[in-house]
């Protein structure tokens, strides 16, 4: 299982070396689940939302701005939180998902699917 963000295909200020690492990871997880997937071994990404963590002030001197943008635009009107993504994880690691393989699950309210950031 990875994480990865909106930011491996929207450029954003300051997320260039983080985009790469990102696109790179979803990239080798697919193969897995791909390569895998015949011994019953998935492999998926869990795509979060706008996150404030403290990772998030280290990306951006204008992190303040991103939370507040996505609670405009995100359709839940707040911000991803920790908790959702772990639920989102544990989700995931539950036999009744055994099936979900290759794939990139949004955990962000809805947030892909508005206008963009910036």
């Amino acid at each position: 299982m990875g994480f990865t963000s909106e930011g491996n295909y929207v450029s954003m200020e300051g997320y260039g070396p983080i985009s790469v690492a990102k696109v790179a990871m979803e990239a080798i997880l697919r193969q897995i689940g791909w390569e895998l997937g015949k011994f019953g071994i998935t492999a998926n990404i869990i795509q979060a939302g706008v996150t404030p963590t403290r990772a998030l002030t280290k990306i951006s001197d204008r992190w303040e701005e991103w939370i507040k943008r996505t609670e405009y635009r995100n359709p839940m009107r707040r911000t991803t939180t920790p908790e959702d993504v772990a639920n989102t994880v544990s989700l995931l690691l539950r036999p009744e998902a055994d099936f979900i393989n290759c794939s990139t699950i949004h955990c962000d309210g809805g947030e892909h699917r508005s206008g963009r950031i910036y």
